[in-house]
């Protein structure tokens, strides 16, 4: 919304309506109590019209169309502007003028995901087909307003259809355009390689998440993921070895990892949350206010990227939790952060702590450990020389974004004969992988796949005080 909104209450005063009286209900955006609030704080309307009902409304030459999305409540705007709309005439310029113009909002994170991406590439290039077809005609209409040509119509979106009705049947656009006009804004690739695997895929119907399912949530996530790492670090495995060998199989540190991978957002957000923890679970954790503050930043953080919204999407179209931004944050500071006890009346534990870091516990046996299948985690106490990497029993590429490796280590001085943990992958694309499992498989394997590599996810419930918290995650080869 711009300051001075009557060009969308002209058009549908209705809907306008609604989108103040939500404002008003929220005391945000027109109605919020700080002097500061502006008309697109976490309340926008949106409206896309056809040309031929903007252009009579505004009566100029020069159109500025204003697509605005909302990506988990922060803003992007796609801003197309089309010179001299004037029908007919040869030598006017492309509708699109091809300048389209992307703007990113809050810290260079990628806001605008590949659905929504390739969406509006997609409807750019039906309106260049579209005007490069009716560059052919000389006549103009005798009455009524100019109509937008093309191989697809545009709907009155006022009232109509949701922007995605916009895309042509994939079956249909299959044909390459014979124009040969090399300044034309590219066609985004949607698909990876393997033709199954999209950024947009279709699910089985109703509640029910297959194995099928979680194929293609699962490489749809791979697709989305832009916080990957993997070309930052070098992975030095050396010789292989078995769980419990005495014999050290490897000298060298297993990780060597460039600065460029600390300056990812997620993984800033991951560093901070380390030293919020103790390691024994027999005593009692305390977390403080500002330690909770960095928590709620981290999941703001992951939500802001297009893996955690899309795992997040997913669950609420299955039922799993409500589809509502606060209800994910809730959700996923709940299962991941809420504290709990492993015994001894200790509340010393915490699912973030298992999956994403270590935990030590005292046994008969000697002191056991629990967790290390984080590759920003491992790194930092093999840094500090708390970690002894022995050998590698088993690793698989995940594509070019990654691997998982099956190692043997000492953490502290204390035997770690097996663990599994993610090398190069983004933290968010972890949680989110754990998350969906959490719901969709607990207490067992989930299947799931990446970059065309298949495995499984292990993740256990661990109920405390009538809640479900997550006890463990990890992958499994």
């Amino acid at each position: 919304m711009l300051r001075n909104p009557s060009h969308l209450e002209i058009v549908n005063p209705v809907s306008m309506g609604k989108t103040r009286a939500i404002m008003q209900t929220i005391e945000e955006g027109a109605y919020g109590q700080d002097d500061n609030t502006q008309w697109s704080d976490k309340v926008i309307n949106i409206q896309v019209v056809s040309l031929g009902l903007l252009l009579p409304m505004i009566g100029a030459d020069r159109v500025h169309l204003h697509l605005l999305i909302l990506e988990n409540r922060l803003l992007t705007l796609l801003m197309v502007a089309a010179d001299s709309l004037r029908w007919g005439r040869r030598d006017n310029p492309s509708i699109l003028d091809n300048r389209v113009r992307v703007y990113r909002h809050s810290n260079q994170l990628n806001l605008f995901n590949d659905e929504e991406e390739s969406t509006i590439l997609l409807l750019i290039k039906n309106l260049e087909l579209g005007e490069n077809k009716h560059k052919t005609t000389t006549k103009r209409p005798a009455e009524g307003p100019p109509e937008v040509p093309g191989p697809i119509s545009l709907p009155n979106l006022v009232t109509g259809p949701s922007i995605m009705d916009l895309i042509p049947d994939k079956k249909k656009d299959n044909t390459d355009d014979d124009t040969d006009d090399d300044t034309k804004p590219k066609e985004k690739k949607v698909y990876s390689s393997n033709p199954i695997y999209s950024s947009n895929p279709t699910y089985s119907k109703e509640n029910t998440v297959t194995d099928e399912d979680l194929e293609k949530l699962t490489e749809t996530l791979y697709i989305k993921e832009m916080n990957n790492a993997n070309q930052y670090i070098t992975l030095n495995l050396q010789q292989k070895t078995t769980s419990g060998s005495p014999t050290d199989q490897a000298p060298q540190p297993l990780l060597t990892v460039s600065a460029e991978a600390f300056q990812i957002p997620t993984i800033q957000r991951v560093l901070s949350i380390f030293d919020n923890y103790q390691l024994d679970t027999h005593m009692d954790e305390y977390i403080s206010p500002v330690q909770r503050q960095e928590e709620k930043l981290l999941i703001d953080t992951f939500l802001s990227t297009s893996v955690m919204s899309a795992a997040m999407r997913f669950l609420a179209d299955k039922g799993f939790v409500q589809q509502d931004y606060y209800k994910y944050r809730d959700t996923l500071r709940g299962i991941w952060f809420n504290l709990f006890s492993r015994g001894q009346g200790k509340i010393g534990s915490a699912g973030f702590e298992q999956a994403f870091m270590a935990e030590t516990r005292q046994a008969d046996s000697g002191t056991e450990i629990y967790g290390l299948h984080n590759w920003i985690y491992f790194n930092a106490e093999e840094t500090k020389r708390h970690i002894d990497y022995l050998g590698y029993m088993n690793k698989v590429d995940l594509g070019n974004k990654g691997s998982i490796v099956k190692v043997y280590v000492k953490f502290n001085g204390h035997d770690k004969p097996v663990t599994t943990m993610f090398v190069g992958t983004s933290p968010e694309l972890e949680m989110a992988l754990y998350t969906v499992c959490f719901y969709a498989r607990p207490n067992g394997k989930c299947p799931v796949s990446l970059g065309g590599t298949k495995f499984n996810i292990v993740t256990y419930k661990f109920k405390y005080r009538g809640q479900d918290l997550i006890g463990t995650a990890y992958p499994e080869i």
